[in-house]
């Protein structure tokens, strides 16, 4: 019998193949992105959404982050789903949500000035690259010169689409910081239900400077509060889970995840049901 230790390694090493040197002679598989469709981010909610990192003087941290440093990145969904994926469910073994990770974030909807061009790291894309959907699910030291590689190319991207790991029909986005493309906030909601105070105060028309940061620290306030307090654990009610306290039932209000209003509830629900099902 062979040991684990000395077995034969079994299929591929996980690392996707660095670029290619011929990847500057072709045409890149590109997708389009019309000026004005909303990409998503759940962040903190006292944080800016717009955020290009790993910020000065950090070294490369998320997947597509350049390895020389030679450019920053924004990291967004296509969708909500996507987008409350990423945070909420890189455990997938995992059968309780903090409440911290629902009452301190937020949902902020992004759209560009311009249409914006970014390399399809996914599909046909990967083989037309040299590459494999290792890029979307193995470890990041690859990732991070196939990033660099895309930035330098003289298609010159805005950034590349790639495959949820967490959420695998789900596409995701690595922007690049270029110059000739601006992104603002188009909408902001924050997500638990227990914070209806804040998204009404948001919902009455909340748009400057001022009153984001009341939001802001108000979140705060109501996550110092309970993220401490409550953990909550995914359960299965027929085809739908439900969110409740760990022990003692449920909170009420709290059955069918409705966690939040304006719709969130429904992506939330979604999100958790794929996890749990």
């Amino acid at each position: 019998m062979i040991s684990v230790d000395r077995a034969p390694r079994r299929g591929p090493p996980g690392l996707a193949p660095p670029p290619p040197d011929w990847l500057d002679d072709i045409s890149l598989s590109i997708d389009k992105i019309e000026a004005g469709q909303v990409l998503h981010r759940v962040h903190r909610s006292w944080l800016d959404p717009i955020f290009f990192g790993p910020g000065r003087g950090v070294p490369p941290t998320n997947r597509f982050d350049s390895a020389g440093g030679r450019f920053v990145v924004l990291y967004a969904g296509l969708t909500l789903r996507r987008a409350l994926a990423e945070p909420q469910l890189r455990n997938p073994q995992r059968l309780m949500v903090g409440m911290a990770d629902i009452v301190e974030r937020s949902a902020s909807g992004l759209v560009a000035d311009r249409p914006l061009r970014v390399a399809r790291l996914y599909g046909p894309g990967l083989q037309t690259m040299g590459t494999d959907n290792a890029i979307s699910t193995g470890p990041y030291e690859p990732c991070g010169l196939w990033s660099d590689a895309l930035w330098a190319h003289r298609d010159q991207p805005d950034g590349l689409a790639y495959q949820s790991r967490h959420h695998s029909s789900e596409m995701c986005l690595a922007l690049f910081k270029r110059a000739d493309f601006q992104l603002k906030r188009a909408d902001f909601q924050l997500l638990p239900k227990e914070t209806r105070s804040l998204s009404s105060m948001f919902d009455e028309g909340c748009s400057s400077a001022r009153d984001l940061s009341e939001i802001r620290f108000a979140a705060r306030q109501v996550a110092r509060r309970q993220c401490c307090r409550r953990r909550f654990s995914i359960r299965s009610f027929g085809r739908t889970p439900l969110v409740g306290p760990w022990r003692g039932g449920f909170l009420p209000g709290w059955g069918r995840h409705r966690l939040a209003g304006d719709g969130l509830d429904t992506h939330i629900n979604q999100a958790f049901a794929d996890a749990a099902h």
